[in-house]
């Protein structure tokens, strides 16, 4: 029986794995995909559209009605998290301006206005658009 080949085999036996998963394991980290931390996009429930986006380190949000035309863009959300869902505030006016979001179900958001006395305005489910 060769020992030298026997104690070179046990030596590569014992290497290999090792050298396998440092090479192996920061490759497979990367490719891995982050949940979203906040909705980002156009949603729509067909009469009203909201985009959301970062820009400048601001959340901004804009908001249009197909119906009346009218339009609104705020900038500088205030965020809320619980474990379910965030809660993302602007706050124009006396209004409130709220999307509600839960990451595991990251193409539904809900669309809330909140006025002064606390009474909601406005409170539409609206889905992702699709391009």
């Amino acid at each position: 029986m060769n020992i030298k080949a026997i104690a070179l085999v046990a030596i590569l036996g014992l290497c290999v794995p090792a050298i396998t998963n440092l090479a192996i394991t920061p490759q497979a980290l990367a490719d891995e995909p982050q949940p979203p931390t906040a909705p980002t996009g156009g949603f729509t429930d067909g009469l009203w559209t909201v985009s959301l986006w970062y820009a400048n380190n601001s959340y901004n949000y804009s908001v249009k009605n197909h119906q009346t035309g009218a339009a609104l863009y705020l900038a500088g959300a205030e965020e809320s998290v619980d474990s379910d869902r965030r809660v993302y505030t602007w706050r124009s006016g006396m209004n409130d301006y709220q999307v509600l979001w839960q990451p595991s179900d990251p193409r539904v958001i809900r669309l809330q206005v909140i006025a002064p006395n606390g009474k909601q305005v406005l409170n539409r489910l609206l889905r992702k658009q699709f391009n």
